[in-house]
């Protein structure tokens, strides 16, 4: 067994060393294989809508496009117009009657709501009306608005939906066509820019202000913002790295090999998802900063001993192939060991979190693919100079062992672990456990318009609807008769009725609208207007006689096919809340479902934000079960790598501590666990493992040359540059997405800077020190 583990690291090393002998056919190889690849850029596409979380055949889509089915869309696109002046002036009248019109030309746009074509009932002598509460088709006196303020303002339903309570903020509502209906998701992208096209054009009328706001606008800021962000930040995050290689290796060669692995590996990343179907969305797009990170750390530490023996004399082929030896089989198990955790992805229940791990584990692999044949051959190739000051043994005399002899003062370190290793082990374990009990007061949670920045336009307009208007967040609510024509079943509809009275009670209600509503305005509007009928009717032939009455008297295309089914045998019920996190969405949701239970009414609960909410703790638990169960494969392979389940359960403990310690640090920047920031700790993980890797490799290595764990540690501290170059550049790019509107790549950056930090100083006192700790005494293996 070990004579045939011997013959197969003998020919791993003989591959490896492959480039090294020939340098231009290995190089031509790497630049066709990046040449077959990159053409799945021109597939790749963003999407953020709610349907691509999910697997095809999940429960919750199939209620959302069952509820499309019978209802419409629930997705709307609004424009908020406002006048501090109020809104029922000839002016503003105008102008939102003219919103109105436009939005029906608004891409996918089938039904337009506001106060222009509100169908406002009321009775004339014995005859019913239903008209528009702001009619296009005669002169808008001040008398005729004056008398519409005062019908809208003391409408049941129209405060806090159409207008607001101080008559200054009307709403234009334009539903679009259902995503069943499309074969995929609205075109969102197509829907903001004629909404902003509106607003272009009839902006700048008195002291009208115009917004634009709802999911439709959201998702696309979803789509576009980090996009945007991305680009924007990425030539600032390649200038960083720029500037920082040249800074620490002081050689052009340490710039352009390394954005010889970043450029491409992230070209391959993204044409990997072109080629695969698999959409950017906000949790994909983090992609390429993790691959950027993983790519800068490899080919450091690849270059780092190369630069090391060409500056102690060594040619450049023997400079390689030292480097090769030393670097090469490190990175090839930490670009593979990054790769397994980020495929443990693929058993995640939501699609997004397995799109991540395929692309992050393709690119991983890509990078030490580049570097094998990319980088090494040029290593060989490119005329790169020695900074040899004439000090030194000859070239001649060099050997591996004497390139690797650390310098004094990082000798000096290692022997002041070895003393104090006891002391270090115990406050480190004791700040992480510390940091992780403090990080476990915090809750999953998650409010969607705080994505973005305040000075965000969508942030402002969301915000402003909510301040003006009263309401966040909408719920639907289909409620089931059980049989056709149920829903004039005058006992079924005085469940409805006590139903929606209770959940307006509540006080995160805003306004609840149903068809009970339409039929207890007909109702009073029967009797004259008299307030005391607003009410239901007591039999089963007036409730059809009234709905049949409403019905008839619409206006030409108008109907009642958003609020009732076709069959008449369930109600769509309609809930504007004052909830806008995750938790108490979540919470009311099930007050909700719990009193209509008592009640007998079979109700679903669904629609797009609701469905949203219902994601985040979703993401988070599977996001940390995904995570955990990524040691563990981890720790077997490095287990396999050092022929020692010492090390390899070793390996986890720096890994986890910058977890840990993040979770302590989330905490006291007051965010919750919710899909962006649960985000950094996948990252965190990836960089982490990559210098555990090359410390332990490099222990292993002085190990098996005989010397004593304190000898080995001593000598293990040679690594600390390389590693304290990955982890300057990497916080600094990281830092750099801080620079960004989109709040999620925002934490990401703050985040993993400070984790990286944290994880740099982990190796190199912590993990020395467990080693010296549990090593201690050990023969050689």
């Amino acid at each position: 067994m070990r004579g045939t583990i011997g013959r197969i690291r003998s020919v791993v090393r003989r591959a490896f060393q492959l480039p090294v002998e020939h340098p231009y056919r290995v190089l031509v190889a790497g630049l066709l294989m990046v040449a077959a690849v990159v053409p799945g850029l021109g597939r790749a596409h963003t999407d953020a809508g709610v349907r691509l979380w999910y697997p095809p055949g999940a429960d919750t889509i199939k209620q959302l496009d069952s509820f499309e089915n019978r209802f419409g869309s629930d997705l709307p696109s609004i424009l908020v117009l406002h006048s501090e002046s109020g809104i029922f002036d000839k002016e503003s009248a105008q102008l939102l009657i003219a919103l109105t019109d436009r939005m029906w030309k608004v891409t996918e746009t089938i039904r337009v709501e506001s106060l222009s074509n509100f169908t406002w009932v009321r009775a004339l002598g014995d005859e019913l009306l239903v008209e528009p509460l702001i009619p296009d088709d005669v002169e808008l006196t001040d008398q005729l608005l004056a008398e519409r303020r005062k019908a809208a303002l003391e409408h049941p339903q129209l405060p806090g939906y159409m207008v607001s309570k101080d008559g200054k903020t009307a709403m234009v509502y334009g539903w679009l066509q259902p995503a069943t209906h499309t074969g995929g998701d609205n075109d969102f992208a197509s829907i903001l820019r004629d909404l902003e096209k509106i607003v272009d054009d009839l902006k700048g009328r008195g002291d009208n202000q115009i917004y634009i706001a709802g999911l439709p606008a959201l998702y696309r800021h979803i789509q576009a913002i980090p996009e945007k962000d991305t680009q924007k930040l990425m030539p600032a995050i390649m200038g960083m790295c720029v500037l920082l290689l040249l800074l620490f290796f002081r050689r052009i060669a340490g710039v352009l090999l390394p954005m010889l692995v970043v450029v491409p590996s992230v070209l391959i990343t993204v044409a990997v998802a072109g080629w695969g179907g698999l959409p950017m969305n906000p949790m994909t797009i983090a992609a390429p900063q993790i691959i950027i990170a993983i790519a800068v750390s490899n080919t450091v530490h690849l270059l780092y001993p190369y630069f090391h023996g060409l500056d102690a004399g060594l040619a450049r082929r023997m400079a390689a192939r030292h480097a090769v030896t030393d670097a090469l089989g490190p990175n090839f198990f930490a670009c593979f060991t990054i790769a397994i955790g980020f495929l443990s992805f693929i058993s995640a229940p939501l699609v997004p979190m397995r799109n991540l791990g395929i692309m992050v584990a393709f690119g991983t692999l890509a990078v030490w693919l580049l570097n094998w044949i990319v980088v090494v051959p040029l290593l060989v190739i490119l005329p790169i100079r020695s900074k040899r000051r004439g000090k030194g043994e000859p070239a001649a005399a060099l050997d591996d062992e004497a390139l690797r002899e650390p310098p004094a003062v990082l000798r000096r370190l290692g022997l002041w672990i070895d003393r104090n290793r006891k002391v270090i082990v115990a406050g480190w374990l004791v700040a992480a456990i510390g940091c992780f009990a403090y990080g476990m007061r915090n809750e999953v949670n998650h409010v969607p318009i705080e994505l973005f920045k305040k000075d965000a336009p969508i942030r402002q307009s969301q915000e402003f609807v909510k301040n003006h208007m009263g309401w966040s967040e909408g719920i639907e609510i289909v409620i089931d008769s059980g049989k056709p024509e149920g829903i004039k079943d005058p006992a079924f509809l005085q469940k409805v009725d006590a139903y929606g009275s209770w959940i307006q009670g509540k006080p995160y209600a805003i306004r609840v609208t149903s068809v009970v509503d339409i039929l207890k305005e007909v109702n009073r509007a029967l009797y004259g207007g008299d307030p005391n009928q607003y009410r239901l009717p007591d039999d089963q032939r007036a409730i059809a006689d009234e709905y049949l009455l409403y019905t008839l008297n619409l206006p030409a295309g108008k109907n009642l096919n958003d609020r009732v089914t076709l069959a008449n045998d369930a109600i769509r019920m309609s809930v504007l809340t004052r909830l806008e996190d995750s938790r108490s969405v979540l919470a009311g949701v099930e007050e909700m479902r719990a009193k209509a239970k008592e009640l007998g009414l079979n109700v679903q609960f669904t629609g797009r934000l609701l469905l949203f909410h219902q994601l985040n703790p979703y993401i988070v638990k599977s996001m940390i079960r995904s995570i955990i169960t990524s040691l563990l494969p981890m720790a077997l392979l490095l287990v396999i790598l050092f022929r020692s389940v010492r090390l390899g359960l070793l390996s986890i403990v720096p890994d986890v501590v910058p977890l840990m310690i993040g979770a302590g640090l989330l905490m006291l920047l007051g965010q919750t666990y919710d899909m962006g920031t649960i985000m950094v700790y996948s990252v965190a993980v990836g960089m982490t493992v990559d210098d555990t890797v090359h410390v332990l490799s490099v222990y292993s290595r002085n190990r098996e040359l005989g010397h004593s764990p304190g000898e080995a540690v001593a000598r293990t501290m040679g690594i600390v540059p390389a590693v304290g170059i990955t982890t300057a550049i990497l916080v600094g790019a990281f830092a750099l997405l801080m620079l960004g509107s989109f709040l999620p790549l925002f934490y990401l950056g703050l985040m993993v800077a400070a984790m990286l930090v944290v994880a740099m100083a982990s190796d190199t006192f912590m993990l020395p020190a467990l080693l010296l700790v549990f090593m201690r005494g050990r023969d050689k293996r």
